[in-house]
């Protein structure tokens, strides 16, 4: 819960600054554009990590699960993906207990491998210039 706290206000912090940032640098012509293209690349971005932090989550899960659950080399990864809910009916009890283990470990993995993504983001954001903000709005030039 701490992991996702610690994501929930920094990524709900930083999504307006960068907005304003990007509205401000542009000339007002191309506001809309540069609103939209700011959109756009942002919601590329979340679906690429999506994407890639899921690989993450389904190769940890790989690596837990034949060492927390006896016989899980044989277990069908995906199936447990798709219908999380099958677990709570598994026996016995100990391949159920390492089964959410193995959740747990492979989810609080995919947080540990964003922490670099994350440092790299905030060197890079310090790396933009800094712009005084407009003072006065450019509607009817």
């Amino acid at each position: 819960m701490a992991f996702l706290f610690t994501m929930g206000c920094g990524v709900g912090a930083i999504m307006q600054v960068l907005l304003v940032a990007v509205q401000n640098i542009v000339p007002h012509d191309d506001l809309g554009a540069a609103t939209s293209a700011s959109n756009f690349f942002r919601s590329l971005g979340q679906t690429f990590g999506s994407a890639v932090m899921g690989v993450v989550f389904t190769a940890r899960l790989d690596h837990y699960l034949p060492r927390l659950v006896p016989g899980g080399d044989k277990l069908d990864i995906e199936a447990l993906i798709e219908a999380p809910t099958q677990i709570g009916a598994i026996e016995p009890e100990s391949v159920r207990d390492g089964i959410v283990e193995s959740f747990a470990n492979a989810i609080a993995d995919v947080y540990w491998w964003a922490i670099p993504v994350t440092a790299l983001a905030v060197v890079l954001a310090m790396l933009v210039p800094e712009y005084r903000l407009r003072e006065k709005a450019a509607i009817g030039n």
